[in-house]
C-alpha cells in the first residue's frame, strides 16, 4: 500500500558536518565515522549513524512534521514500549536551533 504514497523526506539532506555537531550533543568527546541516508520515512528523514568507540548503529530521525509531530511520536513510542518491538529515544531536540526540524537519536 505505501508503495504509491508520496514521502516528504526527500528533500530532507542534512550534511555531514552538521550531523557531527547534533551527535557531539548527545555523546560528548566521541566522533561521528558514518553517516547513510536510509530510504525510510514518509514524513522524516532518517540516517543509519556509527559513532566511534561504539558497534551499535544508531538511527538519527529528523522530522519534517509540525511543531509538535516529534514529541508525539516519542510520547507514543514511550507509550508502547514493553508492548510493541521499539526503538528507545536516547535524545530528542525540539529546539529548531541547529537545524530548522525536530531531531532524535534512537537506539
Amino acid at each position: 500500500m505505501k508503495e504509491s504514497w508520496e514521502g516528504t523526506s526527500k528533500n530532507i539532506h542534512i550534511n555531514h558536518e552538521i550531523i557531527s555537531i547534533m551527535i557531539s550533543q548527545v555523546f560528548r568527546g566521541k566522533r561521528l565515522i558514518k553517516a547513510e541516508r536510509t530510504e525510510t520515512g514518509l514524513s522524516s528523514g532518517t540516517y543509519k549513524i556509527q559513532i566511534e568507540g561504539s558497534a551499535t548503529p544508531y538511527l538519527l530521525r529528523i522530522s519534517a512534521g509540525g511543531l509538535d509531530v516529534a514529541s508525539k511520536e516519542k510520547a507514543i513510542a514511550e507509550r508502547l514500549s514493553g508492548v510493541v518491538p521499539i526503538a528507545d529515544y536516547i535524545y530528542l531536540d525540539t529546539s529548531r536551533n541547529l537545524i530548522e526540524y525536530d531531531w532524535a537519536l534512537l537506539q
